[in-house]
């Protein structure tokens, strides 16, 4: 089975899962090929909202690649940046079968967040609340022309249930496919650990981590309000944060989350599924996650980690719970460990993926 896999980029949230996606198939016997958009020139951000629907370069570069590599199979990630909608009639008529994976809500909004805490039950998005927002951005043909070029599409995938019921919102049918990770990535040498946190100043520290974009829709916002909370009670607590001022190569990584006492996973905004939650129960450290969008669905409540509401005093009470009683934030790691591995593992994932490939 000849399988192409896009993304419009090999890195970041999306881009990661279709590279590990593209790996993991190629193990398991397929032929795989994975295009991204990366080296297609670049455009101004006030014209994403058009160039999504159609981009002439993108189109060229999958043309020619259809024709090359003549897939069975096409499977697209994030496609709304430079390869735009277009390419999935595209792929239909070259008789492959479509699948496409959701990350986001850019099949029905055009940005990561929906701007305000009222949107977050996934209710529809109004065209004046689109309007208000991008201005001389916005484009109002956007979503129709977006959903026309879905039924190019013969499965939907949303990478979380949370997503799912957004998408179902807006009259774009799915399946949850949860992302999966390679779980042995995340088990480390203690030795390296103590390296890591002697490098890092964090010997001695009560260490939260926090992983992501340093905005405010993922944590930014509340995050004062809980590291406050948690200082008051807990001495010596320090906040690790990967991805403002401290960045780390992705084979350091493990080693974050292994100098870890508590994972935190902030976002007050519908967050589809943060591989983060993946990472830190592969590295078997105790999270306490948001309640808005799909985090809360890799979490076994009070047994692998902790789901609050971070705008409320109740998320920073959870992390100084772990904070106070390391045995029972050790046990909790330890049965989220299990819990990735068995219900999240990459292999797992990729083989609900094949069945479906071959159903259709």
């Amino acid at each position: 089975m000849k399988i192409l896999i896009f993304s419009d980029r090999a890195n970041g949230g999306a881009g990661n899962v279709a590279t590990a996606q593209s790996k993991e198939l190629s193990r398991q016997g397929g032929e795989v090929r994975l295009l991204t958009a990366e080296s297609l020139p670049d455009y101004s951000e006030r014209f994403r909202n058009w160039r999504m629907l159609w981009n002439l370069a993108g189109i060229r570069l999958v043309r020619k690649t259809l024709i090359e590599f003549k897939p069975d199979i096409v499977h697209c990630h994030n496609i709304h940046e430079k390869f735009s909608f277009a390419v999935l009639r595209l792929a239909k008529q070259s008789g492959a079968k479509i699948f496409l994976t959701a990350h986001d809500t850019y099949l029905f909004y055009p940005a990561k967040s929906l701007g305000d805490r009222a949107c977050l039950s996934a209710r529809q998005v109004t065209k004046w609340q689109e309007l208000h927002r991008f201005r001389f951005r916005y484009n109002p043909f956007r979503n129709f022309v977006a959903k026309h070029y879905l039924k190019y599409v013969d499965r939907v995938f949303a990478v979380s249930d949370a997503l799912g019921q957004a998408l179902r919102e807006h009259g774009i049918e799915n399946t949850t496919l949860h992302n999966g990770i390679d779980v042995s990535r995340w088990l480390v040498d203690e030795a390296k650990v103590s390296e890591f946190k002697t490098r890092y100043n964090l010997v001695g520290k009560r260490v939260i981590l926090w992983v992501g974009r340093l905005s405010g829709a993922k944590g930014g916002a509340v995050l004062p309000n809980i590291m406050r909370e948690v200082s008051d009670k807990i001495p010596n607590v320090h906040l690790f944060a990967i991805g403002g001022e401290t960045r780390l190569k992705n084979d350091e990584m493990p080693f974050a989350y292994a100098a870890a006492d508590v994972v935190i996973v902030p976002s007050v905004y519908l967050d589809p599924f943060p591989t983060v939650v993946l990472e830190a129960g592969a590295s078997g450290r105790p999270v306490v996650v948001t309640n808005m969008g799909g985090a809360k669905e890799a979490v076994v409540e009070g047994e692998t980690g902790y789901v609050a509401d971070p705008c409320s005093s109740d998320f920073a009470e959870r992390v100084i719970e772990l904070l106070r009683n390391p045995e029972q934030a050790r046990a909790i790691g330890e049965k989220a460990r299990g819990h990735i591995a068995q219900n999240f593992s990459l292999k797992r994932q990729m083989q609900v993926l094949s069945s479906w490939y071959n159903q259709l």
